[in-house]
């Protein structure tokens, strides 16, 4: 659980919440680091990468002119070369959930997703 990649994709899920609050835009070179990290860790690591769900995201944003945006979309595709299949889709649907709740409490139709996705991403790791 304590591993070198749970911290290295921490800091990066920390730093971009930091982002997605205060500009509500992700830095795609800070994903493009993840996503390249975690590449390097399937290669050595002999695991499959999980693309599709952040494919899938892509293609929507697409398809929805961007209400869900390319950043989320593109950071899924990154975290998909660290995570599970089992674990990034609870990740990604716990922080849908958190972040529905949310928007329903302080009735806000429009929220920055990545702090859910992150506290989402603490909880997997420590339950």
């Amino acid at each position: 659980m304590w591993e070198v990649n749970f911290w290295w994709v921490l800091v990066h899920l920390l730093v971009l919440s930091v982002e997605d609050i205060k500009e509500q835009q992700l830095s795609m070179l800070f994903i493009l680091e993840l996503g390249l990290g975690g590449l390097v860790y399937v290669l050595y690591g002999g695991h499959r990468p999980q693309l599709g769900l952040g494919i899938f995201l892509l293609a929507l944003g697409y398809g929805t002119k961007e209400k869900i945006g390319y950043g989320d979309g593109y950071l899924i595709l990154a975290l998909g070369m660290w995570l599970p299949y089992t674990a990034l889709m609870k990740i990604f649907f716990l922080g849908i959930c958190m972040v529905s709740l949310y928007g329903i409490c302080v009735q806000k139709r429009e929220l920055p997703f990545v702090p859910f996705l992150t506290l989402a991403y603490m909880i997997e790791e420590w339950i």
